[in-house]
């Protein structure tokens, strides 16, 4: 490595230590005490839950691939997806993973700017349901099902005028396009309800979570997709402290959260991340 690489890295390694030093009060055992009569299956449960949602993810790069017809199968996305997880280590906003998960493509798609358009939409598609979701918690949690109908009905109008503008101008719709982009939006929000629901899972058998602790959860997953630090450690935990203290909220939850998505994501590292880039390594 040159002296650029080794003063990246440190820039990382000062910027998590002075993360976790604004946010100190939160690493004692206090913190912790919370969910000291955890039980250990429903860990393992959550784990389980939040593995699946991983696999999705390289679902939902297949269906990125196939709309610009490339087609890379589910078990080449996958297997590529948690290859390229290792990645996020090596630099801000998991742009080395992004780099790495582009030359894993490169193997099976010749063309450099497709590559690029199915990652970027791959992304694109990932924080935008994120949104989405967080849209519909706020609208059921804080206004009523009523308004829920309303917006509901506006979607359903519009995508309506939409199809009627392309029938009156004779502007021709791919349904085959559409179908596979609705499968990826639905695959993508599936997979973050299931992260959201291992959580739930982890943090509810200790705790007892009302709709506004849930509501900033969901709001504290944002810190989580553009990590400014190695899977936003350090950061999350500085945002979500601040978000949840700002809002009145208990901001020992948002810490444990955060602490519990990085935890069990080292964990798939380490376990399932490390073996594949190692076989990849020497199956070159």
């Amino acid at each position: 490595m040159n002296l650029k690489t080794y003063l990246f890295n440190f820039v990382k390694i000062i910027v998590v230590f002075l993360c976790f030093y604004i946010v100190r009060d939160k690493l004692t055992l206090e913190t912790f005490e919370k969910i000291s009569n955890y039980n250990v299956f429903y860990f393992f449960l959550s784990f389980i839950i939040f593995f699946i949602s991983q696999l999705l993810l390289g679902v939902r790069l297949s269906l990125s691939s196939s709309l610009f017809n490339a087609n890379v199968s589910n078990l080449n996305s996958i297997k590529y997806s948690f290859i390229s997880k290792l990645y996020s280590l090596f630099g801000f906003f998991s742009i080395v993973s992004e780099i790495n998960k582009f030359f894993l493509l490169k193997k099976e798609i010749s063309q450099k700017t497709k590559i690029v358009k199915i990652i970027l939409l791959d992304r694109f598609i990932g924080i935008t349901s994120l949104l989405f979701i967080l849209l519909i918690a706020f609208t059921i949690f804080f206004l009523n099902l009523k308004t829920f109908f309303y917006i509901s009905t506006l979607l359903l109008v519009f995508c309506i005028l939409i199809f009627l503008y392309s029938k009156k101008y004779k502007i021709k719709i791919n349904l085959n396009f559409v179908k596979q982009l609705f499968l990826m939006i639905f695959v993508s929000i599936f997979s973050w309800m299931l992260v959201m629901f291992s959580s739930y899972i982890f943090l509810n058998e200790s705790l007892e979570l009302d709709k506004i602790l849930i509501f900033g959860i969901l709001i504290s997953s944002l810190s989580l997709i553009i990590p400014i630090t190695p899977f936003g450690i350090g950061s999350s935990q500085l945002i979500i402290v601040y978000f949840f203290e700002k809002y009145g909220m208990d901001s020992d939850i948002g810490f444990i959260f955060v602490s519990y998505i990085q935890f069990i994501t080292i964990l798939l590292i380490i376990f399932v991340s490390v073996p594949l880039n190692i076989r990849n390594y020497f199956l070159k």
